[in-house]
């Protein structure tokens, strides 16, 4: 078949495609790019870029003023940016309608993302929590029971009667005494400035609660039926 006597349209792809259009294109582009344009709308969750595309593509097709093209710009808009766009006053311009929307956007998925890292960052804690837990089960925080050891359950003071067998012999104080068998008064005077027990000489208690006192008295106690024993003899 010779080339030269066939239809030019199928050996020239720009012929070809012009032949396309003309035989299958839309018969109003016009009036599909409005249409198109009055249903663009941008989904709740959606990036404005997309939309800005789509909606400028459009645009470029159609004779409307400016005052038409910002009022269904606005109105494609979700609901979350035009609540921000009417903050401080709605733009009559299409570029400061625009600017304003795509700051109201770009703050939007900012949060978004913020509140993404703390969850992360929430979820991480929780875990290296759990982690620690299964490897050491015997740790303890503020929310375990109690440890309920001898030891850890002891109380610091104990009301029961000191045991006078444990206890040592009166410490010696010769020095300090007086011939009186009372302590002398310096002795005595630095005691108290110091705060320490007047009979033994230790620190934290008085002379009334010192063990070595009262092991003292039950030792004298013990003692006075046989002094008087022998005294009446």
């Amino acid at each position: 078949m010779d080339p030269t006597n066939s239809v030019p349209w199928m050996w020239d792809f720009e012929v070809f495609i012009n032949e396309l259009k003309v035989n299958f294109g839309p018969h109003d582009p016009v009036g599909d790019a409005e249409s198109s344009l009055m249903n663009l709308t941008m989904g709740e969750d959606s990036r404005i870029v997309k939309y800005n595309v789509e909606f400028w593509k459009l645009v470029t097709r159609l004779d409307w003023n400016e005052s038409a093209l910002t009022a269904r710009y606005y109105s494609g808009l979700p609901l979350r940016i035009r609540v921000e766009i009417l903050r401080g006053g709605k733009p009559t311009t299409l570029a400061a309608m625009r600017l304003k929307a795509q700051d109201a956007d770009d703050i939007y998925w900012i949060g978004k993302d913020e509140a993404k890292r703390d969850s992360r960052k929430s979820d991480n804690s929780e875990q290296r929590g759990t982690n620690f837990s299964t490897h050491y089960p015997n740790s303890r925080d503020s929310t375990s029971k109690p440890d309920h050891s001898p030891y850890h359950d002891k109380p610091a003071h104990s009301d029961k009667e000191p045991d006078l067998k444990s206890e040592p012999e009166d410490p010696d104080f010769s020095d300090k005494l007086g011939k009186d068998g009372k302590l002398k008064g310096t002795e005595r005077e630095r005691r108290i400035k110091e705060g320490l027990c007047l009979y033994c000489g230790k620190p934290g208690h008085v002379a009334a609660d010192c063990n070595k006192a009262a092991a003292a008295r039950a030792r004298a106690s013990k003692l006075e039926p046989t002094e008087s024993a022998v005294s009446t003899n």
